[in-house]
Formats: C-alpha cells, sequence, structure tokens
C-alpha cells in the first residue's frame, strides 16, 4: 500500500514538471507576425493602436479609475490621418478621452479593462452624415488565456487524488514543491 501512494506522489510530481516547464516556449513565426503593431509588450500589457481618419489633430489622453481624483494624462498624439499605438496597463479599468487640439473639444470617452496580451484599435472617424466624429473600438488579436497551460495538468492530476484517501496531503509552496504525506 505504501508503495503505491509513492508511485502515485512520483507520477503527480513528473506530470507537474512536464507541464510548468511547457509554458515558456514561444512560437516566434506567430508572434514576428505582430512585430510591425507596435511595442513588445510585457506582463499586464495590452497593445491599443489609434487610427485618425480625422483632417485634424487629436490627442489621447488616460487615467486610472484606481486613482480617485487623478489628473488625465497624455497617452499619444496623431496628426491628420496618422496612426499610433502605445502599451497599456491591464490591471484596473482605464478611461480614456479623445481630444480635438483645433475644436478644443472632447470627440469621445469610454472606460474599460483589458486583458493581457490582447491587440486593440481604435478609429476616429467623421461619418459622411455628421458633423461630430465618432470613435469604433475593435478586437485585433484576442488576450492569451492565462490558464491554458494548467489546464492539462490539472486534467490528469485530477483522477489521482481519490488514490489518496487513505492519508491527507500537504502542499507547501514557496522555492520548492514539497509533498507531505501523513496517515
Amino acid at each position: 500500500m505504501h508503495y503505491s501512494r509513492l508511485l502515485f506522489a512520483g507520477l503527480f510530481f513528473l506530470v507537474l514538471v512536464i507541464y510548468s516547464s511547457g509554458g515558456n516556449v514561444k512560437n516566434e513565426e506567430f508572434y514576428s507576425l505582430f512585430a510591425e503593431y507596435g511595442p513588445t509588450l510585457k506582463m499586464d500589457q495590452a497593445l491599443l493602436a489609434f487610427h485618425n481618419q480625422l483632417t485634424e489633430q487629436v490627442q489621447v489622453f488616460y487615467t486610472s479609475d484606481y486613482c480617485y481624483k487623478c489628473v488625465k494624462q497624455p497617452l499619444v498624439t496623431m496628426k491628420p490621418n496618422n496612426n499610433a499605438s502605445a502599451a497599456i496597463s491591464t490591471k484596473f479599468t482605464l478611461t480614456l478621452q479623445v481630444e480635438s487640439q483645433t475644436r478644443n473639444a472632447t470627440l469621445c470617452r469610454w472606460s474599460q479593462i483589458y486583458e493581457e496580451g490582447g491587440h486593440y484599435s481604435v478609429w476616429i472617424q467623421m461619418p459622411a452624415a455628421s458633423t461630430n466624429p465618432i470613435c469604433h473600438f475593435s478586437v485585433d488579436r484576442r488576450p492569451n488565456n492565462a490558464y491554458l497551460q494548467a489546464t492539462p495538468g490539472l486534467t490528469l492530476c485530477l483522477p489521482v487524488t481519490p488514490f489518496w484517501r487513505g492519508g491527507i496531503v500537504q502542499a507547501s509552496a514557496g522555492n520548492n514543491l514539497m509533498l507531505t504525506f501523513y496517515r
């Protein structure tokens, strides 16, 4: 009986090591397709591209909803019929505001939480039948699912847990993973 628990613990540890090491592998060919869209993204960042299709210069400001009564900060300034992109934080909801520098007016304003690793676009356009510009939001690339690499390991480990009913398993997290069996 003791050897079977040791065997299952070894298999559990082996599966855990195998599936946790595969999470850092990148497909460089896939990521190189998006290199022209802007800077390389870090953890807790998303890419927001602005496409100014107006005949006037616009400026985009942002504030984090985490910050109470904060002054809006400039994000990008775009010349007429030009594009710009910026890496933005995904930790908190951001309020973005597009302002015209010639009209001295707010063209559009929105609040949104962005997901880590996503690529988003905002199109600033003038409709043919209107004198007021509009902002159209689109998702260029969906963010990666952060929990995807843990799914196969959990799926393989869950059927093993009924075999440990004879004792209590304690896992301590830290620099090293340590499983302790009590009887």
